[in-house]
């Protein structure tokens, strides 16, 4: 948080003003509650990447926008209600009567729920800060998504076999890698869930001198995220003063942890 002032529970703002529970708010947004990703915003709500917009309800995508209710991927646009043109007049009156039933059915003040998001739990960037098992995802009414089985007979028309996984042999070094295998099928080594390669990923691993991963980019997503600390505070003490504090390094890690008194003398020596 840069610049900011009078916001709470916001992740990520640069000059930001009158947020609340936000994230990715950049370039003097103000007014806004539960958005995400805005840029010179002002009083837009339950919106998801909106820029250079004003007054905006549930809207994803709109740009150089104000006055929208429930829009997606507008620009330039004025009383809009789920993406249809309306009067001043017209657009008030609808938007009013709206919220009256989205309040009587709970609707109202909420983000998006989970339920209508097209993808599954388990293949969304909320898994990897808050993982959950199958059986989590399903009692709460949420899509998980089972892993595809390798293609194999696909794979039995390539020379380029992989027999236990049932996907393609990757080449050992980069040089040898021909512009075929972005037509080919690969199996991750891991989960044997199939992935494939796009040209500009080729065209940087062979300027980098790089192999060709043998594991498929949720894996490799997956090993990522378990290098960064857990998402919880444990209970230390300071190893300067012993006095008690909060970190997200458990008390069994060998970092040294400082509060921050006691770190601010060690900088302003």
């Amino acid at each position: 948080m840069n610049g900011s002032e009078d916001c709470m529970h916001v992740q990520l703002g640069f000059q930001t003003k009158d947020l609340l529970d936000c994230s990715n708010m950049y370039v003097k947004p103000q007014l806004s509650y539960q958005a995400l990703g805005t840029l010179e915003t002002f009083n837009c709500h339950f919106c998801l990447y909106v820029f250079h917009s004003t007054d905006l309800w549930y809207c994803e995508q709109c740009f150089n926008s104000k006055n929208c209710f429930g829009c997606v991927g507008l620009r330039n646009k004025q009383f809009c209600i789920f993406n249809r043109q309306f009067s001043k007049s017209e657009y008030e009156k609808e938007v009013a009567k709206i919220i009256s039933k989205m309040q009587k059915t709970g609707e109202w003040g909420q983000f998006f729920p989970v339920e209508i998001s097209p993808f599954p739990y388990n293949d969304s960037v909320a898994h990897g800060y808050f993982p959950l098992s199958k059986s989590d995802v399903s009692s709460c009414g949420w899509k998980w998504g089972d892993r595809n089985s390798p293609l194999k007979s696909e794979a039995k028309k390539s020379s380029f076999l992989k027999e236990d996984l049932g996907g393609f042999k990757i080449p050992e070094k980069i040089s040898d890698v021909s512009d075929d295998i972005l037509s080919e099928v690969l199996a991750c080594d891991l989960c044997t869930k199939n992935y494939k390669l796009q040209k500009m990923e080729l065209d940087f691993y062979r300027k980098m001198k790089l192999p060709i991963p043998r594991i498929c980019p949720d894996c490799r997503y997956a090993s990522r995220m378990k290098l960064r600390n857990p998402r919880q505070l444990f209970p230390r003490k300071c190893d300067e003063c012993a006095v008690e504090i909060s970190s997200p390094f458990s008390p069994d890690s060998p970092e040294r942890i400082l509060c921050e008194k006691c770190f601010l003398s060690k900088i302003n020596r």
